[in-house]
């Protein structure tokens, strides 16, 4: 037996209420309320929650194509933006769109296309840190011809590499082969496409123009040349004829000339041979490159034997091959925009083997590779280099000499290859 809790009547056990006052005996105990997290753990959880429905949405998102149809673009990742640039080595931040080459008909040609990965805010080299968030870069030409073709030319393109030996700060080198069968002119688009690991594609356009020059070859059967005055007068006769931006080829006979010789007036390539003796085409008297311009001349396989003064002045650029220089004051000088290069070359005994006074950006190459230097009193000279290239000297011998190089511009030298004596 209980009693009401209400009215104080016994009541059954079983009851659930009063009969007295009608009112329910059952006691229903209140529900405990639940303690609530901390606010900092909620605020935790959500911004938890949020990053990873960022996450998802970021990695839903579509990869994106960068191409504005010229040789730079910008890519913002991870807080920085990078210029991607297709550019010359001296001015690796300014895209260099077109680039036009005048060649020889069914002559093989090669050069380099460049490309630079830059911080874009401050200018500086950041291919190390971009190249380790990129799968690969692919190179192509694609035809602006409205046949898809390129007539009477051969051109293709080698897969983009680095090489830091070459050009130290180029995210990849491109080397482009062409040959021109025809005259005429011809263009045609470099695509480098850079393929993101993140699924981004960046594609970067170079349009390559080529021109096809006239093109003329002397021997001694076409024309005399066995003396300086024959040559001379055959260089002024060219020089009233010819076209400006012709190549000239002339093929010299195995005489020694003697009397100075000067090209004035067009760029000439010049090729010594030998006598049955063994003896090669050689120059006693100096020899004067004074036209202007940035067409190369190439002087191969010639001796320039001399007693005293210049033998080789440059005022335009020139590239000099297998010759051998000895007896001078100054064997080779080039100043002001002149540039000069050395390939297989022997300096010796003269006074300074060769003497740079550049101040223009106009190297045609920082390389001189697989030269002698042998009893100079000063073998290379540099009194100014107009451009921060380094300078360059694989497999090239410094022996006896009075001093090797006497760099007084502090200019920037890579001799790892160079080999002292």
């Amino acid at each position: 037996m209980k009693a009401c809790p209400h009215c104080g009547a016994v009541l059954p056990d079983e009851a659930s209420f009063c009969p007295s006052c009608a009112k329910s005996v059952v006691i229903r105990e209140k529900s405990r309320s639940h303690s609530r997290l901390p606010a900092r753990i909620r605020y935790g959880l959500l911004a938890v929650l949020a990053a990873v429905l960022l996450a998802v949405l970021i990695w839903s998102l579509p990869p994106k194509t960068y191409d504005n149809g010229t040789a730079e673009a910008l890519y913002d990742t991870k807080g920085r933006t990078y210029q991607l640039c297709i550019a010359w080595a001296d001015t690796p931040t300014v895209p260099f769109s077109d680039r036009y080459t005048s060649t020889a008909v069914n002559f093989d040609g090669r050069y380099p296309s460049l490309l630079f990965i830059n911080d874009a805010s401050t200018g500086e080299d950041a291919a190390e840190e971009f190249l380790s968030q990129v799968e690969r870069i692919s190179a192509e030409f694609v035809s602006l011809s409205a046949d898809g073709k390129q007539p009477d030319m051969r051109l293709s393109c080698t897969p983009p590499t680095r090489q830091t030996d070459y050009v130290p700060h180029a995210a990849s080198i491109t080397y482009v082969d062409y040959c021109l069968w025809n005259d005429g002119d011809y263009e045609a688009q470099l695509l480098l496409t850079v393929n993101m690991k993140n699924g981004d594609t960046i594609r970067l356009r170079q349009v390559h123009h080529f021109h096809a020059t006239p093109t003329y070859t002397y021997t001694p059967k076409d024309a005399p040349m066995n003396t300086t005055e024959e040559l001379q007068a055959l260089l002024e006769e060219l020089g009233r004829t010819a076209e400006s931006d012709a190549e000239i080829n002339i093929h010299l006979p195995p005489v020694a000339y003697e009397g100075e010789l000067v090209l004035n007036r067009l760029a000439v390539n010049l090729y010594g041979s030998l006598d049955q003796t063994g003896a090669r085409t050689t120059f006693t008297g100096p020899v004067y490159l004074a036209y202007s311009g940035g067409v190369v001349s190439f002087f191969e396989s010639i001796d320039f034997t001399g007693s005293g003064g210049t033998g080789v002045s440059a005022s335009s650029r020139l590239h000099l091959t297998n010759c051998r220089l000895s007896g001078w004051d100054t064997a080779v000088f080039c100043s002001e925009s002149a540039w000069v290069n050395t390939d297989q070359c022997i300096f010796s005994d003269n006074g300074v083997g060769l003497h740079i006074n550049n101040v223009e950006p106009n190297i045609s190459d920082s390389r001189f590779e697989g030269n002698t230097f042998q009893g100079n009193q000063t073998a290379v000279l540099l009194e100014q280099v107009g451009v921060e290239t380094p300078l360059k000297f694989p497999s090239t011998l410094f022996s006896g000499n009075g001093t090797d190089i006497d760099n007084r511009c502090g200019q920037e030298l890579d001799l790892d290859r160079t080999i002292f004596q």
